[in-house]
């Protein structure tokens, strides 16, 4: 993955799980290469998730689990906004 913005130091990174001793590849900004834990802190200043857990099957994963339990709890409240072009495809807008 290479960064165009944000990824704090970092420049590109490489991660294959079960690859590398389980440890991604960093390249930063600096042009040093170096191995980091995929979970550690030095990941986790600079992104939410980490990169096990990046992704859009993730994502819509914890947004499911997330609506349900809201559902569940009898607190989920959805609304629909609107509706638009997104490429060439259509895309909705709601918000919870």
């Amino acid at each position: 993955m290479h960064w165009e913005q944000g990824g704090g130091s970092a420049k590109a990174t490489l991660y294959i799980r079960g690859e590398n001793g389980g440890r991604m590849k960093v390249k930063t900004k600096f042009l040093l290469t170096t191995d980091t834990d995929p979970n550690g802190m030095i990941p986790k200043s600079s992104s939410r998730y980490s990169i096990e857990d990046a992704g859009i099957y993730n994502g819509m994963l914890r947004t499911h689990r997330a609506w349900k339990a809201s559902r569940d709890a009898g607190t989920l409240s959805v609304e629909y906004l609107s509706k638009s072009q997104l490429r060439n495809s259509m895309a909705a807008s709601v918000t919870c």
